[in-house]
């Protein structure tokens, strides 16, 4: 399942540094090991309400590698371990023989 999260610049800046390779959410979602966040970052400017689409970790997939729920947690809560991911995009877009638009090589 994909979830698309929203997220404050503060953390987006360390996920994207490599700083910090977790989240921490309520598990409203049914979160599953497996499963792939795209993230929005929330532009610091406004009231949180927009999203920076120029930030770079806005729109990159991470894939949940490790939930922690119980010990230490809010209840509801999770950790989720995450992991980058590169994400193949034309995924349905037909074979070449069945696209008739002029390529350049």
């Amino acid at each position: 399942m994909i979830h698309e999260l929203k997220i404050k610049q503060q953390y987006a800046d360390r996920i994207f540094d490599g700083v910090k390779n977790f989240e921490i959410r309520k598990n409203d979602r049914d979160y599953q090991v497996g499963d792939i966040i795209i993230f929005k970052v929330l532009d610091n400017r406004y009231v949180y309400e927009y999203i920076n689409s120029s930030h770079p970790l806005t729109d990159t997939g991470w894939k949940i590698i490790y939930i922690h729920t119980g010990l230490g947690m809010k209840d509801d809560y999770v950790v989720l371990g995450i992991k980058r991911m590169e994400i193949v995009t034309n995924l349905c877009k037909g074979s070449d023989e069945d696209d008739n638009s002029p390529t350049n090589v």
